[in-house]
C-alpha cells in the first residue's frame, strides 16, 4: 500500500535534484514572514545613499579587522592581564579538579597555545654563577 502511494519517478535520480531546481514557498505570502524576504532591508535610491552604504561597510570592515588584530596581539602577549584574570578563572570554573586543569594546561602548552614573551629581560635580573 505504501509503495503504491509513491509516484513512479520517486526513485529517479533527477527527483533528488528537483527540490533544488524549483522555488518552494510553503506559505502563500512569503513577504509576510521575515525569513523569506529576498530583497535587502535598505536599498538606496540616491547617490548619497549608495555612498553612505559603501562608507558604512568600509568603516565597519576596517573596525572589525583592526579589533581582531588588536585582540590577537593582546592575547599573544605574555604580559597581558587576560591570562591571569580571564583564562585562569574560566579554567578553574570548567574543571573543579586541579589535576584536570593542569592536564589541560600542559596539553595547551604542548600544542603551542600559549603566549610568547618577546621582550628582553631586565639586566638587573642577570645572575653570575661562579666556577661555571
Amino acid at each position: 500500500m505504501f509503495v503504491s502511494s509513491l509516484r513512479s519517478n520517486a526513485f529517479h535520480p533527477q527527483s533528488i535534484l528537483r527540490p533544488l531546481n524549483r522555488q518552494v514557498t510553503p506559505f502563500k505570502n512569503p513577504q509576510r514572514h521575515i525569513w523569506f524576504r529576498r530583497r535587502p532591508l535598505y536599498q538606496p535610491t540616491t547617490t548619497f545613499g549608495r555612498t553612505y552604504l559603501v562608507l558604512r561597510n568600509l568603516t565597519l570592515g576596517v573596525f572589525t579587522i583592526s579589533l581582531a588584530t588588536f585582540g590577537a596581539f593582546y592575547l599573544l602577549d605574555a604580559r597581558s592581564a587576560a591570562h591571569r584574570y580571564i583564562f585562569t578563572p574560566v579554567l578553574r570554573l570548567l574543571t573543579p579538579d586541579p589535576e584536570d586543569a593542569h592536564r589541560i594546561a600542559v596539553l595547551a602548552l604542548k600544542h603551542g597555545l600559549h603566549p610568547k614573551d618577546n621582550r628582553e629581560d631586565d639586566p638587573r635580573l642577570a645572575v653570575e654563577v661562579p666556577f661555571h
